[in-house]
């Protein structure tokens, strides 16, 4: 391991989330002032939720600072040496450095485009590509372990049990961004026992790690918030509307802008919030190109003037154990064109939304699978679903979710909309 003398001092940040400074080692201090890494300050956690919680403006750069101290907490408690210790905490700090803007909205933008499967491919490139691998290279750290290790997938036996604490179930990631959206938008959703967590976790094999089983409460606490931000929060209807208009504004305008055009880093390093309301305003004030821009600008006027998308249609379907494949995949296509058929609707103004949302399950663009979590009890790992039935019931439980969206033109046939979806819906999930 080759180390670097350097004369910068350390930087501070205090995080109220935490009520303690972060402290960042040279290497994290190099990385915090690049560009590319800066750029996640125009990035806002919720993206425009904010229209709705007016205090939730913290942003990606709060949020990867905040998941790289949790990390640093859990290096301690596992007694990691300092280079693994290092990796560890700048593979959390970067895990989001693909991000892009409005965060999920657009990944879930390129998502359907395919250009990506997810802000953890953005990740990765961003990582082997910048400014990153160089400052990486001079500290004498591998800089592939670190890309991999960002999005949860090293392949290395002495760090591979570290991907769980980056991607999975319950991880740093989760545990600093349910605290802190809970924190901002004023809920009480998240009662988390932060420090319970980061001081319990234990080392069991070269591939998994523990909690003792004393942080059992603090583990089901932390699973009930996770559902309740998920599906009060994240998957309320208000919150996905905006997702939902942000990303067919998108779409609708990227014949002008080409927003998943970007092949250089440089290009990517544009790509911030307020770069992309600022394009939509200037096409606000600019002659018509095209009825599709039209449609981007009208989104684009209604999102600042709160005039969302209209829920007119909500199925939420609770399973046990059920995968996600017998979530019928064409529903989106059933219901546009039957709106289309009966009611004329222009499919262009109308959205379905599919959810899946499960605590037990790890919820990426990249995963959405079933994954383990364990406790060591007798001195030995057991599932944590076989400790508490609780704890088996909460985890076990699937959420599926159908809304249909209009556009506010639409209202008058909400109730005529409302028959034909249900019915629709109902033809099928025959049997399921």
């Amino acid at each position: 391991m080759v180390e670097k003398e350097t004369i910068i001092s350390q930087y501070r940040f205090f995080d109220e989330i935490y009520d303690e400074n972060i402290t960042l080692t040279p290497l994290e201090s190099e990385i915090v002032k690049t560009h590319i890494f800066g750029r996640l300050k125009g990035i806002c956690q919720l993206g425009l939720a904010y229209l709705i919680y007016p205090s939730a403006t913290h942003t990606r750069f709060d949020h990867s600072l905040g998941a790289m101290h949790l990390a640093g907490k859990i290096a301690k408690t596992l007694g990691l040496s300092k280079e693994d210790a290092q990796y560890f905490r700048l593979s959390a700090l970067l895990h989001d450095v693909g991000h892009g803007p409005f965060s999920h909205a657009f990944e879930d933008y390129l998502k359907e485009s395919k250009k990506i499967r997810g802000h953890e491919d953005l990740t990765k490139w961003v990582i082997l590509n910048s400014e990153i691998k160089d400052i990486v290279g001079d500290f004498g750290f591998d800089l592939k372990k670190i890309a991999e290790l960002s999005v949860g997938k090293i392949r290395d036996k002495k760090l591979d049990f570290l991907n769980s604490l980056i991607l999975s179930v319950i991880d740093v990631d989760k545990m600093d961004f349910l605290v802190r959206d809970a924190y901002f938008i004023k809920s009480g959703y998240a009662e988390i026992d932060i420090e319970a967590l980061t001081f319990s976790v234990k080392k069991v094999n070269e591939s998994k790690v523990a909690w003792n089983y004393q942080c059992l409460n603090s583990l089901e606490m932390f699973f009930r918030s996770k559902n309740d931000m998920y599906m009060s929060v994240y998957y309320s209807q208000k919150v996905r509307a905006i997702d939902l208009m942000i990303k067919a504004m998108l779409k609708f305008s990227e014949e002008q802008f080409d927003w998943h055009g970007f092949k250089e880093i440089e290009d990517f390093k544009l790509l911030t919030d307020s770069y992309v309301l600022g394009k939509m305003q200037e096409m606000s004030h600019s002659r018509s190109v095209s009825t599709e821009m039209d449609i981007a600008v009208r989104l684009y006027k209604d999102l600042l003037k709160k005039n969302f998308l209209k829920n007119s249609f909500e199925k939420i379907y609770l399973t046990h154990n059920l995968p996600s494949k017998y979530f019928v995949a064409n529903v989106e296509e059933e219901i546009l064109g039957e709106l289309e058929k009966s009611l004329n609707v222009d499919r262009r103004l109308a959205f379905v939304d599919t959810l899946y949302f499960s605590s037990g399950s790890v919820m990426s663009f990249t995963k959405t699978r079933k994954a383990d979590v364990y406790v060591l009890r007798n001195g030995g790992p057991m599932n944590v679903m076989d400790a508490e039935e609780s704890l088996k019931q909460l985890l076990g439980t699937s959420f599926h979710v159908i809304r249909v969206y209009i556009a506010p033109d639409y209202a008058k046939k909400l109730r005529k909309m409302k028959d034909i979806i249900q019915k629709t819906v109902e033809n099928l999930f025959v049997g399921k």
